[in-house]
């Protein structure tokens, strides 16, 4: 999502990811683009020497890792002192993940028993957090918190959301502007900036 946007701005660009395929459709894309680089690999063992990048940018991985602590230790391992971490992040607190979490799904396993079928073992599952924890989770590997903003304000809970997906959108470009404000915590995400020490 981010390759051609930051190329153009005069970054190099080293993209990793778990999946093979992922990589490749990349490398289909981007592959004549000298200042973009593309590697199979996890983001809790990364083949990069310590403080080896100006900025690290990490979107939807933290929450699906095994351990969230070595993925972060990682971050800060191989970003230059004074450099920059930017991660996004589900929002545990937001209206929407609540209501999700404890209702929707407490719905569904109950329609699943009724109908006999247990739980899909292709069923993703993935962390939600809270500001501060995460920030101090940061901390503890010596960085720097700078930014928080929060994104995706869901107001109509599911199954409404995909029942009306246009007025879903609407009112959630129309909320961004809460991001920093008093009501930021109604976002379903936020992305935390972080600087190396």
């Amino acid at each position: 999502m981010t390759v051609q946007e930051l190329v153009k701005a005069g970054f190099e660009f080293y993209g990793v990811d778990i999946s093979g395929e992922m990589i490749g459709e990349c490398e289909r894309e981007f592959g004549d683009v000298l200042a973009a680089h593309f590697s199979v690999g996890r983001i809790e063992k990364l083949e990069f020497p310590n403080g080896f990048f100006d900025v690290v940018l990490c979107v939807g991985v933290v929450e699906y890792v095994d351990d969230d602590r070595v993925a972060v230790g990682e971050m800060a391992r191989v970003v230059k002192p004074g450099g920059i971490v930017v991660v996004t992040l589900p929002n545990r607190a937001s209206p929407y993940r609540v209501w999700q979490r404890t209702v929707y799904s407490g719905v569904r396993r109950l329609m699943r028993k009724v109908k006999g079928r247990g739980i899909s073992a292709v069923e993703v599952v993935h962390r939600e957090y809270s500001e501060k924890t995460f920030c101090d989770l940061l901390a503890s590997y010596g960085l720097k918190v700078t930014d928080v903003v929060y994104y995706n304000f869901r107001v109509l809970l599911f199954p409404f959301d995909r029942m009306f997906p246009g007025l879903t959108v609407l009112l959630s470009r129309k909320m961004e502007r809460l991001g920093r404000g008093k009501l930021r915590r109604l976002g379903t995400g936020f992305v935390v900036k972080a600087e190396r020490m």
